[in-house]
């Protein structure tokens, strides 16, 4: 073997595995929030919707908006109720 093949192959081996390195950081530090909604079917007004940060920096939330859609008997159609979050 020679000196080039051996450093062709190291530089690949390095440029592969510092690939990867960048790969795993960009997966571990992009933004992740989770949602939860609790209805309550006898006292609507007292509905929950929890959001979650999960990330490790601070994250403002600038809108939020919530519709729910009945499903009408045709399965294609949907009716849409509006709310006042906005």
């Amino acid at each position: 073997m020679t000196i080039t093949t051996i450093l062709a192959i190291w530089g690949s081996l390095l440029s592969t595995g510092l690939f990867g390195i960048k790969i795993w950081e960009f997966r571990r530090d992009r933004f992740k929030l989770s949602s939860e909604l609790a209805i309550n079917a006898g006292a609507p007004d007292t509905n929950i919707i929890a959001i979650t940060n999960d990330y490790k920096n601070p994250i403002t939330i600038g809108r939020l908006e919530l519709f729910w859609a009945k499903k009408l008997k045709d399965e294609n159609t949907h009716k849409y109720i509006e709310t006042g979050f906005e």
